[in-house]
């Protein structure tokens, strides 16, 4: 099962008046308090132990599904939900007002949503005529509900989730819209848990989490970074500024060799070794205007003398909890081993899907002499190029290379993954700063 750690995902549609909200909470068993509350502007995702639910605005009226409710609406259900959960109002839609909103479902997000709808009559109305009426020369028959009993016995069952098809929208659109509301809900909680227990540390995830736009703005700043008691904006509970640079490869790719480069300075140890140097996960910072970039050298998590792979993935989860993560993925030009072969599939194993947030990072790129860096690619071998075709970006490293200009190209690169906030101006003004300067390579 796909989605939010192998929870159920469900989508609630419905008119405005349709009790949506109070059939997300009874699924959840969530109250108003602590769950939906009525009659939402925004698509808002809240999940506990078993299923992911995300209630949506009305988007049956006219002029009532502009395009940033429905991308919000796929970006929280990537790739798709395993149910979508049409909630009728029983004393006011007729069954040819429901076949109406089943047809516009399937103008927005595709004919086959149909096989994953369940309506729901949610006061125990006739669902007779309605059936009959909706399931009229129909490929795959609707389930029609009247009753939570019935609804809490269909939900366990096992579902193949309903795949976007992106015929309206583009997939690089959601992913970035997903991108950004993961972010927002990350602070939204850090900054809940700081109001809590001020001073500690963000590890513990509480068992209900809750994700929505207050800002309702496509890619804006983060809007959860402050006072979850006054609203206002709370620099001790923002960690909207913090920049985790995440080095990933086998041993001897040139992974902490690239932290020194982008830090102008040998804090990683690195040498010329068949064995690996780095045995543990290593931080290091350095400030680009207001933003704390920390440059995060990792072991290869893959290699079999390291004694606590598992510990040492978890260390570099913990800290990533913290601020915006994007990932260096390191390989050596004219290397490319059997374990490299698989090693993004084996990275997203442990640490989830990274790719659109992953620069692909040659080193040693005075290897490639005349040859530029596409040639080399579209010659590689096919694996390395799917690798690569995955991945957000990718950039070269010249190890022997003194000019600074190299990672001020690689910052370019990971300003472009960021949404638009602070933290990519910090970023665009460093580098015009530092266009031209020297570093060491280490």
């Amino acid at each position: 099962m796909t989605g939010y750690g192998g929870k159920l995902t469900i989508v609630l549609f419905g008119k405005k008046g349709a009790p949506k909200s109070s059939i997300g909470n009874l699924i959840l068993q969530k109250t108003d308090r602590d769950g939906f509350t009525h009659d939402t502007e925004l698509s808002e995702l809240i999940e506990n132990e078993l299923y992911a639910a995300i209630n949506t605005p009305d988007m049956f009226g006219e002029g009532n599904n502009p395009d940033q409710q429905i991308i919000d609406c796929m970006a929280l259900s990537y790739p798709g939900p395993h149910i979508s959960l049409l909630v009728i109002q029983d004393r006011h839609d007729t069954s040819e007002d429901v076949e109406q909103q089943i047809e516009h479902l399937r103008d927005i997000f595709g004919e086959n949503i149909t096989e994953n709808i369940i309506v729901m009559l949610p006061h125990g109305g006739d669902i007779f005529p309605l059936a009959s009426y909706c399931n009229q020369n129909r490929k795959y028959p609707l389930e029609v509900l009247n009753n939570s009993n019935d609804l809490h016995k269909k939900l366990p069952m096992d579902r193949k989730f309903f795949k976007y098809t992106y015929e309206n929208y583009s997939e690089g659109v959601v992913l970035k819209r997903k991108e950004t509301l993961s972010e927002k809900r990350k602070a939204q909680k850090m900054s809940i848990d700081y109001d809590r227990h001020p001073g500690t540390q963000f590890g513990d995830a509480s068992k209900t989490h809750r994700s929505s736009d207050p800002g309702g703005s496509q890619d804006g700043p983060a809007s959860g970074s402050g006072n979850s008691k006054t609203g206002k904006l709370n620099h001790e509970s923002d960690h909207s500024n913090i920049l985790n640079i995440v080095l990933l490869g086998e041993t001897r790719t040139g992974k902490s060799s690239s932290g020194n480069t982008i830090l102008r300075n040998k804090c990683f140890p690195s040498g010329a070794t068949s064995v690996s140097v780095t045995k543990m996960c290593q931080v290091e910072n350095m400030k680009i205007g207001g933003t704390e970039v920390r440059v995060i050298d990792t072991p290869d998590f893959f290699n079999d003398d390291l004694k606590q792979p598992c510990k040492d993935v978890e260390d570099c989860i913990k800290i990533c909890q913290t601020g915006l993560s994007v990932y260096l993925l390191v390989f050596q030009i004219g290397r490319f081993t059997a374990g490299e072969r698989e090693i993004l599939k084996k990275l997203e194993d442990v640490l989830g899907r990274i790719r659109e947030r992953t620069c692909v990072l040659f080193t040693r790129g005075e290897d490639l002499k005349d040859m530029s860096i596409e040639t080399f690619i579209s010659k590689a071998d096919t694996q390395l190029k799917e690798i690569v075709d995955c991945c957000g970006s990718r950039h070269v490293f010249k190890n022997t290379k003194t000019d600074y200009q190299q990672v001020v190209e690689l910052m370019g690169k990971i300003f472009h993954f960021l949404p638009n906030n602070q933290m990519s101006r910090d970023l665009k003004d460093w580098g015009k700063q530092n266009k031209g300067q020297r570093c060491t390579v280490s």
